[in-house]
């Protein structure tokens, strides 16, 4: 009779964009060479869905049974709604089989897998500076009523490279991207509108929120990159 293979079971959310994706590959590539088998538990929705949208996401972790798995790899920076943090929470509570976290610490006292992250803010922001002539910078943030570790990581990156560089930043002046595309128009507004004209620069804490804003400048007869840069600071 063979022996059952152990199976692992990986939480992500956002595995359609590049990084997480890039993860979700590199780590069943990984289990898989062990003879170890895979079940992964993902969803789509982001921040701020509707509540329907959120529990129809999230019903996927119904069907996941704890009894049959061996262990967990989960990436909790990329939980979102409440619902998935309930869901930590039952692991926490009923899980007592090895459990590890990536990127960050978490408050569930999983072990976690750091990230070494490279101050990549500060090279761009250097960039921006020695060789466009950059003298104002705003950046879009992430969700202001949220924390998020990866989005607070980026905006204290953020305010230590423009104090370097000589540039003047609030975490105040800080705009809510949300990460994604649909806040664009509302931004290109608001830059347009403000009494301290454009920036030289605006970065974006995602490439998808960067290609919108560029769309929506340029749809209002703002030049990107002539009259404003835009840029976006992704995982890609």
């Amino acid at each position: 009779m063979s022996k059952r293979r152990k199976i692992v079971g990986v939480l992500i959310s956002d595995a359609h964009h590049k990084f997480f994706r890039q993860c979700l590959y590199h780590i069943q590539k990984e289990l898989l060479k062990n003879n170890i088998d895979v079940v992964t538990f993902t969803t789509l929705c982001h921040a701020g869905v509707e509540a329907g949208y959120a529990a129809a996401e999230c019903s996927v972790y119904e069907v996941m049974d704890l009894e049959e798995l061996d262990g967990l790899i989960i990436y909790p920076t990329t939980f979102y709604m409440e619902q998935q943090k309930d869901v930590l929470e039952r692991i926490r509570r009923e899980f007592d089989k090895p459990v590890i976290c990536l990127e960050y610490e978490n408050e569930y006292g999983f072990p976690t897998v750091p990230f070494g992250r490279e101050n990549g803010m500060e090279l761009l922001v250097a960039h921006l500076t020695k060789e466009h002539g950059v003298k104002s910078i705003r950046l879009v943030a992430g969700h202001s009523d949220e924390v998020v570790p990866f989005d607070m990581a980026l905006r204290e990156d953020f305010l230590n490279a423009c104090a370097k560089y000589g540039i003047a930043a609030r975490e105040e002046d800080f705009f809510d991207g949300g990460f994604w595309i649909h806040t664009g128009e509302d931004i290109a507004e608001k830059l347009i509108a403000s009494e301290e004209g454009l920036p030289n620069a605006v970065i974006c804490v995602s490439d998808e929120g960067a290609a919108a804003l560029t769309a929506a400048l340029e749809a209002r007869g703002v030049r990107v990159p002539e009259d404003v840069i835009v840029a976006g600071y992704g995982s890609d």
